[in-house]
C-alpha cells in the first residue's frame, strides 16, 4: 500500500496505479483512492518540442 500526498483531499491517502492505457512501462498515473483525484509521480515527456520564442523588440 503506497501513500502520497492527494491535492484533492490535501492530506496523505493511498494511492493505486490503475492499469496504464497509454503503454508506458513505468506509467506516472496515480489515482487517490479517497476522491479519485488523478497524481502524476515523476516527469512526464513533451511528444512535440515547441521552437523557442523570440525576443520582442522595443519600438
Amino acid at each position: 500500500m503506497e501513500t502520497r500526498h492527494c491535492l484533492g483531499c490535501r492530506a496523505e491517502r493511498v494511492v493505486e496505479q490503475p492499469p496504464c492505457l497509454d503503454g508506458h512501462e513505468d506509467c506516472p498515473e496515480w489515482v487517490c483512492t479517497e476522491c479519485g483525484t488523478a497524481i502524476v509521480f515523476g516527469w512526464l515527456t513533451a511528444d512535440i518540442v515547441s521552437p523557442p520564442r523570440r525576443a520582442r523588440r522595443s519600438a
